[in-house]
């Protein structure tokens, strides 16, 4: 009786403890994760449990980690466009493996790329305000999968820079030689 009438205060003051015990809470659930397959088996059944119960909250859910992830981390965001990128490019419906397994750089390389190239007033935080550029468009090269040599020139460091939006629009899929 007492839960069920306590209810909202129980859950800010559990709310409260967590915030600020979330160290040692997760190193506790990261132990117990690692060293017992069977609570990994359990939580799995749980989470599938629950989606089964009501798929669309569990889709809203995502959705919106998904949608606050994107606009509070540029990584994320600058990760989540290069894959969909690729995967237009390649005319793939979903993704298959992740992109930095078969490109030659990773996610790190390519910001430390984009940072190096910024002009004034770019930074990861307007993300958005600016894209990533492909120097020589894509409609250039001629490419069917990962392994063709065209795609790999496309997608290479060199051929990306960041860009305003507007003036990446503009110039659509125009390039002039340097």
């Amino acid at each position: 009786n007492y839960r069920e009438k306590n209810k909202e205060d129980l859950q800010v003051r559990k709310k409260k403890y967590y915030d600020k015990n979330k160290e040692i809470i997760v190193a506790r659930h990261s132990e117990k994760y690692a060293n017992d397959p069977e609570v990994r088996k359990k939580s799995a059944l749980l989470g599938k449990r629950n989606y089964l119960k009501n798929p669309q909250a569990a889709k809203d859910r995502s959705k919106k980690h998904k949608q606050k992830k994107r606009k509070e981390d540029p990584r994320y965001r600058i990760n989540e466009q290069i894959s969909k990128g690729i995967r237009r490019s390649l005319k793939l419906k979903r993704p298959g493996a992740h992109w930095e397994d078969f490109m030659p750089f990773n996610l790190n390389q390519l910001m430390k790329r984009l940072k190096d190239n910024f002009e004034k007033g770019m930074s990861f935080a307007n993300y958005g305000d600016w894209q990533i550029d492909h120097i020589v468009p894509l409609t250039h090269f001629k490419f069917d999968s990962v392994y063709d040599e065209g795609f790999k020139k496309a997608w290479s460091l060199k051929n990306l820079q960041p860009m305003w939006a507007f003036e990446n629009q503009s110039k659509s899929n125009r390039y002039k030689g340097k």
